[in-house]
């Protein structure tokens, strides 16, 4: 009931300064005994270019644990998950195609190897309680996607053969780390 009461809450975001790879840690480690359960490895690779951006804390790790939690559960006994962080910096073509505004951005990726989303349920993923589970309420994902917008930036995902994969984008805000632009990682 506490994430419905959040998802209708329209209170601003806290944010500081903190490095998003120290959040995404913090949640892997409260998930230990999860990965252990289902024997799960964690392919687990933080850009060490990745400083302090803007973030709201508790918000953003509310969005990893969700994903964290959904990759476990999509997982197969024995699979991995893959946790990647970078510093994206789109191209000018993805710039136009996107409508994307900032020259940089924190991005993360989540892949597990579970079964493939068909298509019609990936339409539908972020719709309030669209859920294929026997349990839960449905807005996980639509939460996660209202707090990275509520960023600046997006979430995605694909699902396909190879698994399932989320990525979401967070705008790095001009100036509160110039020495991110010198080692991000470009679109070709």
């Amino acid at each position: 009931m506490g994430s419905l009461i959040d998802f209708t809450r329209h209170e601003g975001l806290q944010l500081g300064l903190i490095n998003p790879n120290d959040l995404i840690e913090d949640v892997l480690h409260l998930n230990e005994e999860r990965f252990m359960e289902k024997d799960i490895s964690l392919d687990l690779r933080l850009g060490d270019e990745i400083g302090e951006i803007l973030l709201d804390p508790d918000r953003f790790q509310q969005v990893v644990r969700n994903l964290v939690s959904n990759a476990i559960e999509a997982s197969f006994h024995g699979g991995t998950i893959r946790l990647e962080t970078v510093i994206y910096v789109p191209s000018e073509k993805a710039h136009l195609a996107g409508g994307l505004e900032a020259d940089s951005y924190f991005e993360m990726k989540i892949r597990n190897g579970g079964n493939v989303i068909p298509g019609e349920d990936i339409q539908r993923i972020f719709d309030p309680f669209y859920t294929t589970k026997d349990r839960g309420t449905g807005i996980g994902l639509t939460i996660s996607k209202k707090i990275v917008e509520d960023h600046g930036g997006s979430i995605s995902v694909r699902s396909d053969q190879e698994g399932t994969v989320f990525t979401l984008w967070i705008p790095v805000r001009p100036g509160v780390d110039g020495s991110q632009e010198a080692e991000a990682r470009h679109e070709p």
